[in-house]
Parts: C-alpha cells; structure tokens; sequence
C-alpha cells in the first residue's frame, strides 16, 4: 500500500492535465483509441465550458504528477443521480489501493453536491472482470445488462450504489 497522505485530489483540471490524462488512459491497455480521446476530450470540454461544463474532475496527485483521476457528472434531467465516467489510475500504481481512495473521495464529493446514488457501466469482456469486482468489493450493484451493446458478446453492465 502506498502511503495516501503525501497525495492532494484537485477538482479542478488544467490545460496540461488533457495529454495526461490521455497518456495515463491509454497506458492502461482497457480503452480504445477513441474512448482514450474521449477521455481527453472531456478534460478539453471542461476548460472550455468551465463550470457550464457537466463533466467534473477528481485529479488524485503527488508534486504535482497526477497519480489517477475521476471523471464524473449529474445524470441530465435528475437531481439526484449521477455517472461516474471514468476512475483510471497510472499503470505503475495500480493494486496499491489509490482507486479505492479516489472513489470513496469521487464519492464523498458527489454527496456534498446532493448526489443520492452513482450509476456507472462497463463491459463483459473478461478483461474487465477485475474492474466489476473492484465495484462490486466498493459497494457497487449490478442493476441491469443490455446484451450485445458494445459488440457481439459484449454486453453493457450497469451498476449503481446508493450513497
């Protein structure tokens, strides 16, 4: 385990943060090359936009070298719910407990805005077994499946948890 107190959570992104952001997403080897644009992407929008944007960031980092981040935003047309787009943590970080610490942060931070409950998705795939049981070992439910959504055998799992 690492020792968590020597890293600070911003929620706020800056211009540098976009080509991080896609680096560390891509380094992961679970996204494609579009989902890993996506990702930087939404870092771009929330520049842009600002607080009009609906994409808010949790950017987990040590002297200033981001370590992981959270991306998240209210679910359009609830005042309750909403998505957790993205947790992804740099690949020389993993397994030492930094994406359980950035969620339960992602999460504390979407009850101070009223968030009652989180919804996220991912896929089937057997290369995502280990990112289902890291939400399910967080308190994560399944909640529905939409067969085939991805690809053929590449069903969408949703799953939410109350806060």
């Amino acid at each position: 385990m690492i020792n968590l107190d020597k890293y600070q959570i911003r929620d706020y992104v800056k211009e540098s943060d976009a080509e991080v952001i896609e680096k560390i997403t891509r380094e992961t080897n679970y996204f494609t090359k579009e989902e890993t644009l996506i990702a930087r992407e939404l870092v771009e929008e929330r520049l842009q936009k600002g607080i009009k944007s609906s994409y808010l960031f949790n950017i987990l980092e040590k002297e200033s070298e981001i370590a992981a981040y959270s991306c998240f935003g209210e679910v359009p047309c609830s005042y309750i719910s909403y998505d957790l787009y993205w947790i992804v943590v740099r690949n020389d970080l993993r397994g030492n407990g930094i994406g359980a610490y950035l969620l339960k942060k992602s999460e504390e931070y979407i009850k101070k805005l009223g968030g009652y409950q989180i919804y996220l998705e991912t896929s089937s795939k057997d290369l995502y077994a280990p990112t289902r049981n890291f939400y399910i070992k967080n308190g994560y439910k399944e909640s529905a499946v939409f067969k085939d959504f991805y690809n053929f055998n590449d069903n969408k799992i949703i799953f939410n948890k109350i806060l």
